[in-house]
């Protein structure tokens, strides 16, 4: 057997293991630390520095660290052999996105006393408390998806399922939702027996691996759920066992039900003319409603926009650059906290490419003009040529859903009234910046309203009002999806679309 001694935040601890055991499981599940990739070799980003019984370092490990501090290794990629010591940095604490501009709803809920409501994302969870006598929360709480350790994005954590690893992920969260809610009890001084509904929000994949059903059958031909959901489940979180928990209706296999939660809260369906929502993040769901019919897509951005993926990159956490602009000095740049920058999120990411095209050091193909780097300002910070290639990636298919959306429809870019922009990422977007890259229409940029967590607000909608709940129901019979991966029309859009091209 192997001692393995993992240092984080100034606290040791010692793991016994055999010899030849890999590190990334030990750091998973006694860390909790985050794999973007899946531990797939791709991302660079589960840096730790080793000493002691570890194996060597491999030609694409060294390549993947290129960039990093001497010393660094890829959790990834190492194997215990001997006794060893593991220094695990922090992975930083990000800034979530927990307010909404949710349309109001008439008071009207299914239980008496004490609920809650969660919006479970692939990167973060938001945890909404309630009283039966209100409309608005009495308060709230946000952290990451203790889940990440299993990917950033929902293509990793179902290849972890194929790995047997739906249980373990089911228990991860529900172990979070338990705390999370135990300690806004604590905090308002609800007793957890209070607690009689419960309404969870999330994407199909998130949902799933809540309910304990495997989603593989969501990464293949014919990408078929195991549930839809929009029922009461039969199952309860520990400590809890008052409270009944419900689940609202999906759209489809990829648009959730937090998609349909976000149209509920936006009111996008009662504010006349046409309308369009986007939700942007590791998945690009977004919604149309043209007066009389609502459709609905998803598109496979990536990462890129959450930080993962991009050399500097990270979520929106203390440390991160979240704008960018151009001064008389050159670019000038916003660290959230305040502070040096150690990342670039990416509201940050954006703001950078735009103001990098309208500096000529990126043309329209998206090659760097002079070198191979683009430093972002004095910040110590660059991006490469892959990072600017993943972002394309990233805005190309957003950019070809909202149009193969709107050529579904007949309708122009011109004719749209309002653009509801959901979610933290959403929250943070300059659509200035988007434009200038191509990720958003020049049409839209004054017709664009940031609502929020929109998600979160539409669980909050369910379980304070009975009806709000048959109209999430309505809402997902209603909406018709355009399944992209057939969709020669935004195939064609989606390579024309990786050119910048839109202009100032």
């Amino acid at each position: 057997m192997a001692e393995v001694t993992l240092i984080q935040d100034g606290i040791r601890r010692q793991y016994f293991v055999p010899a030849g055991t890999p590190l990334m499981p030990l750091l998973q599940r006694e860390a909790g630390f985050a794999f973007p990739c899946g531990g797939n070799y791709t991302c660079g980003k589960c840096r730790v520095r080793v000493s002691g019984g570890i194996s060597e370092m491999t030609p694409r490990e060294h390549a993947l660290l290129s960039d990093a501090a001497e010393g660094a290794r890829l959790a990834c990629f190492l194997t215990v052999l001997g006794d060893c010591e593991v220094v695990v940095g922090s992975q930083g604490s990000a800034q979530i996105v927990t307010d909404a501009d949710a349309v109001r709803i008439p008071l009207d809920p299914n239980y008496t006393g004490v609920g809650a409501a969660f919006d479970i994302g692939t990167t973060t969870v938001v945890c909404y408390l309630f009283s039966s006598e209100r409309e608005s929360p009495l308060a709230s709480l946000a952290g990451q998806n203790r889940e990440a350790p299993f990917g950033a994005d929902v293509i990793s954590r179902i290849e972890a399922c194929k790995k047997g690893a739906v249980l373990q992920q089911q228990d991860v969260i529900r172990n979070q939702m338990s705390e999370m809610l135990e300690t806004l009890c604590g905090r308002e001084g609800v007793t957890l027996s209070d607690i009689q509904r419960i309404v969870v929000t999330g994407n199909t994949v998130m949902l799933h691996l809540l309910a304990g059903l495997d989603p593989s059958g969501l990464a293949a031909a014919p990408f078929t759920p195991e549930s839809l959901f929009g029922s009461w489940q039969g199952w309860k979180l520990d400590g809890f066992s008052n409270a009944q928990i419900y689940l609202p209706d999906c759209i489809s296999a990829f648009v959730g039900a937090d998609i349909t939660c976000s149209i509920l809260a936006s009111g996008m369906l009662d504010s006349g003319g046409v309308s369009l929502l986007l939700d942007i993040g590791t998945n690009g769901e977004m919604a149309l409603f043209d007066g009389t019919c609502l459709t609905s897509c998803s598109v496979a951005a990536g990462p890129a926009f959450e930080g993962a993926g991009i050399s500097c990159g990270s979520g929106a956490a203390n440390g991160a650059i979240s704008s960018v602009c151009i001064g008389q000095d050159g670019l000038q740049y916003e660290v959230i906290g305040g502070g040096k920058a150690h990342s670039i999120c990416g509201s940050g990411l954006i703001d950078a490419a735009a103001a990098f095209l309208s500096l000529g050091a990126l043309d329209e193909t998206g090659l760097i003009a002079d070198g191979e780097t683009l430093s972002i300002g004095n910040s110590g910070l660059s991006l490469t040529q892959q990072d600017i290639r993943r972002l394309q990636l990233a805005k190309a298919a957003v950019a070809a859903g909202m149009e193969t959306l709107l050529h579904e429809r007949e309708i122009g870019f011109c004719e749209v009234g309002q653009v509801f922009l959901c979610g933290g990422f959403g929250s943070y977007l300059d659509a200035k910046s988007a434009a200038r890259i191509g990720l958003l229409p020049k049409e839209l940029v004054s017709k664009t309203k940031t609502i929020g967590n929109a998600a979160g607000a539409g669980a909050g909608c369910i379980l304070q009002s009975d009806a709000a709940l048959q109209r999430s129901r309505q809402i997902a019979q209603q909406a018709k999806t355009i399944d992209l991966s057939v969709n020669a029309y935004f195939m064609e859009r989606y390579v024309e679309n990786m050119l910048f091209k839109q202009g100032d």
